[in-house]
């Protein structure tokens, strides 16, 4: 959501830029100023998505070493990516449900399985379960 709105000021930033500092009038500015929240949007969402795939990795090496809690708690802070970008939080309790679901701990699974990405759909089954 915050990669939304600074996407939106960057582009109208551009499109004011352009309507500012040359002749050209608001319909000349829309374009340009439609590409750079369209680029910015892009570029911040990657980098997110990058940090985001850097704590599953993270999470992934602790569950190797058979360290569940560890991993538990390596996505749980993650969250603090989540009013960054739409769907991470989602994404997150996805992950955090399955694997609270595969230890068997089915009450603590629950509540992030409710919450888990739509189309997540190992989560979506274990839900259903």
């Amino acid at each position: 959501m915050i990669n939304l709105l600074l996407s939106l000021a960057a582009g109208a930033a551009a499109a004011i830029a352009i309507l500012l500092l040359s002749s050209f009038g608001w319909v000349a500015a829309v374009g340009p100023g439609a590409a750079v929240a369209v680029a910015a949007y892009y570029l911040l969402s990657r980098r997110t998505f990058k940090r985001l795939e850097a704590v599953f990795e993270e999470a992934k090496k602790e569950i190797m070493a058979q360290k569940f809690e560890k991993a538990v708690r390596t996505l749980e802070a993650a969250f603090a990516l989540g009013p960054w970008q739409f769907l991470v939080r989602s994404q997150i309790h996805s992950q955090i449900g399955v694997l609270q679901y595969v230890r068997q701990e089915f009450d603590q699974a629950l509540p992030h399985l409710e919450k888990s990405f739509s189309r997540h759909w190992l989560a979506r089954a274990m839900l259903a379960t």
